[in-house]
């Protein structure tokens, strides 16, 4: 079915200047709408599942962290992201992209922020207006009044240093990366209590900055792979894995599992649970009902967690032996060996 925001988008074709189109984010239907119109698009994802759905349909996509150039779009359509400041990001590659004249559009469901939208399309764009409401969203768009001052991935890192069970790391991060600029409290109660086999092979699952990736290969662990859906995590685990010198590190997309290998002595995350503004849990149980399928017969799947989320069903009825390692008002840390 067709996300609503896409819909949106898709009603309003004609209010949107012909040419060369930017799509980032969208559904496969927004390029397919464009293409039909006779467009030359280019769709850009930093989500790999948003990427692949695209590939299937047979639209050509880019999972980057950046979209690609160069400048000279006649408009480019931006999906509401969650975090502000990933939209400030996008709007501001977009800016250098489209050319004087030409329109950058937002399109975002009432209930993840679009009405908090047009200040930020002001400070980076332009003017808003509002092209249309229904299906419980917006469609916003500014027009390009001038070239957009030159912008790149570069200008929107950020860098520091953290922690964790006695090792400092530097870290790398990007806008919207999980606990970009800090260690999460629950990632924290992971590492402390984390027991790693020497030589060790590794799997980090939802790498965010990398720093769980970075402790692993530090810790001891003989080869790591850091994996995640989003482009900017990667790009973020890479810097973080060139910022602190370490090899054996070894970086891809993969959605959970699907790109991974098997035979891993030790499979690690703090894994997400929201999609959106919404609570989803379905990448979670996917780890851990298809992790004794990856661990080597003595590996282990270790997994911190919120306390309020039901994982214990989930372990208890793929491993013999979960358990509790560590806990606090917040999470528990499972430990969960191969049956």
């Amino acid at each position: 079915m067709t996300a609503p925001e896409t819909r949106i988008l898709v009603e309003n074709l004609g209010s949107i200047p012909a040419g060369r189109i930017l799509v980032a984010g969208f559904g496969p239907e927004a390029a397919e709408a464009f293409i039909e119109r006779g467009d030359i698009v280019e769709v850009f994802h930093l989500n790999l599942r948003a990427h692949r759905a695209c590939s299937v349909r047979g639209v050509p996509s880019t999972f980057a962290p950046w979209a690609p150039g160069p400048p000279g779009y006649a408009a480019a359509a931006i999906l509401l992201p969650k975090e502000t400041e990933r939209l400030r990001m996008l709007l501001s590659m977009a800016a250098g992209l489209v050319s004087p004249g030409g329109v950058v559009l937002v399109a975002g469901h009432n209930d993840a922020g679009i009405r908090s939208a047009p200040r930020h399309i002001g400070d980076l764009i332009g003017p808003t207006d509002v092209v249309d409401f229904r299906h419980h969203c917006r469609l916003l768009s500014a027009v390009v009044a001038k070239p957009g001052e030159p912008s790149s991935l570069d200008a929107w890192r950020t860098t520091w240093s953290t922690e964790a069970r006695g090792r400092r790391f530097t870290a790398v991060g990007y806008p919207g990366v999980f606990a970009s600029g800090r260690l999460d409290a629950g990632s924290a109660l992971l590492l402390e209590n984390l027991l790693i086999r020497p030589e060790a092979r590794a799997l980090d699952v939802g790498c965010g900055s990398g720093i769980v990736g970075a402790h692993l290969r530090a810790g001891g662990c003989l080869h790591v792979d850091c994996v995640d859906v989003d482009a900017l995590a990667l790009e973020s685990t890479r810097q973080t894995t060139l910022a602190n010198g370490l090899d054996g590190i070894n970086v891809f997309a993969s959605d959970v599992y699907s790109d991974a290998g098997s035979d891993y002595d030790l499979i690690v995350s703090n894994p997400p649970f929201h999609a959106g503004v919404r609570t989803a849990s379905e990448a979670a149980v996917r780890l851990i009902r298809e992790a004794p399928d990856r661990l080597h017969r003595r590996g282990e799947l270790w997994i911190v967690a919120n306390r309020f989320l039901d994982y214990a069903r989930h372990l208890n009825e793929v491993f013999p032996t979960p358990e509790v390692i560590a806990e606090d008002t917040r999470y528990r840390v499972w430990r969960a060996p191969r049956p």
